[in-house]
């Protein structure tokens, strides 16, 4: 019966090692998934949040049943229903809802990760198409400006020319030019 007793004992340590275990994880888990909702409030985010929070509301729920139960009855329920049988299935369940939505955190950071590398090709292309038409209207003014030096030149030439002429004309027929 000492055996049994000893037994009945590990097993209540065992419960209540993994009931600790478990609270750990959820209070980890709790703000991560809090901030997974805030970034990525999809639906499929919402619903897998809610999912882990009922799981965690009945983990809540039959631990406090457990603690209610005297002390008699947990040596009966330690022989009865282990730790691996109480509370396994829903730290179990604890833990896929909060992978869940961890996987769902990381598929919606992947396709935001998408749409802004979209958006930077975009606005790449954008860029350089400014870049082309900014270095063709860089280029025709360049153009332009030759152009109009070479105006410049030739009205200057012209007027040269003219005053040339005048000065000719008047050195060589003696006239005074005005």
């Amino acid at each position: 019966m000492a055996n049994n007793f000893n037994q009945g004992v590990l097993n209540q340590e065992e419960l209540v090692y993994q009931l600790s275990k478990a609270l750990a994880a959820i209070a980890d888990a709790l703000p991560r998934v809090k901030l997974h909702t805030i970034l990525y409030p999809s639906k499929i985010m919402k619903h897998s949040v809610a999912m882990l929070h009922a799981r965690i509301i009945k983990f809540f729920h039959r631990a406090m049943m457990w603690y209610k139960e005297g002390k008699l009855k947990h040596l009966y329920t330690s022989f009865a229903r282990p730790a691996s049988l109480r509370f396994k299935d829903l730290v179990d369940e604890i833990a896929e809802y909060s992978n869940r939505v961890d996987q769902v955190a990381a598929a919606s950071a992947h396709a935001e990760q998408r749409d802004m590398h979209r958006t930077q090709l975009a606005t790449q292309t954008t860029v350089n198409e400014l870049d082309r038409t900014i270095r063709s209207w860089i280029t025709q003014n360049r153009v332009s400006d030759r152009f109009d030096e070479i105006l410049k030149q030739q009205q200057i030439t012209q007027t040269n020319i003219a005053q040339m002429e005048q000065r000719f004309l008047c050195e060589f027929f003696d006239i005074f030019c005005t």
